[in-house]
């Protein structure tokens, strides 16, 4: 008998289930008594203690990334901003960005930015005072030779207080004109002699330039009569008498 139960103790314990009885035997009896919930073992079956990680892996600082305006924190930082430039964080690198034209300033004897960067004095005719225009970006006095239709001018660079203008060009009154005749607004060619500003005094070069001139003195060179203010062109010598 007790050959027979220790037979079955050792199927039992090569079957794995020996761990958790153990055999105890007498002269007179042996029985197999199985172990209560006193082991703290860790194997397969036990609780494997507790997790503590966390269920972010990582932290990422920064507003970076395609749509962001980027993480400058490990970069130098830039120059001063300036009121026509400044700096921004664009893709983790600092990006110079400009004002527009319209935007005041008042740094470099400046008033206006440039669009560039920089502050200057003017960057339109409108920037400047009376008919001064803007060149290069600096107001500049008005001049017969500015290439722009100012400082009393009727034309570009002709007329009022410089030459006169070639037809075509605007005009306030026959001295404005080259021809010196002032066709409502525009210098014109003359087409006959009351064209021109009077006809006493005058004559207009019909077979020549048709321009108004003033009539001619004695002895001055002449090829028609109207031309001398005598009224009388010789007609071999070619001069007024």
């Amino acid at each position: 008998m007790v050959r027979y139960l220790s037979a079955i103790w050792l199927t039992l314990a090569s079957l794995g289930l020996g761990a958790s009885c153990h055999l105890v035997g007498g002269t007179d009896g042996l029985f197999i008594e199985e172990l209560g919930g006193s082991s703290t073992g860790t194997g397969g079956g036990g609780t494997g203690g507790s997790s503590t990680s966390s269920s972010s892996s990582s932290s990422t600082t920064g507003t970076g990334g395609g749509g962001g305006s980027g993480d400058c924190s490990s970069i130098d930082p830039p120059p001063p901003n300036t009121d026509c430039a400044y700096y921004a964080c664009i893709q983790d690198s600092w990006q110079l960005l400009t004002q527009p034209t319209t935007t005041v300033c008042d740094e470099n004897g400046g008033a206006y930015c440039d669009g560039a960067g920089n502050c200057v004095q003017c960057t339109m005719d409108e920037h400047c005072l009376g008919d001064s225009p803007c060149q290069d970006f600096q107001c500049v006095a008005a001049s017969c030779e500015d290439g722009l239709p100012n400082g009393g001018e009727t034309g570009t660079d002709c007329g009022g207080p410089c030459g006169g203008c070639p037809n075509g060009e605007g005009c306030n009154s026959d001295s404005d004109c080259l021809s010196w005749f002032c066709d409502g607004e525009s210098c014109a060619g003359c087409a006959s002699h009351s064209d021109c500003p009077n006809s006493d005094d005058w004559y207009c070069a019909l077979n020549g330039d048709n321009a108004c001139h003033l009539k001619k003195g004695l002895f001055a060179g002449c090829n028609n009569d109207y031309e001398c203010q005598s009224g009388n062109c010789g007609w071999l010598s070619h001069l007024c008498y």
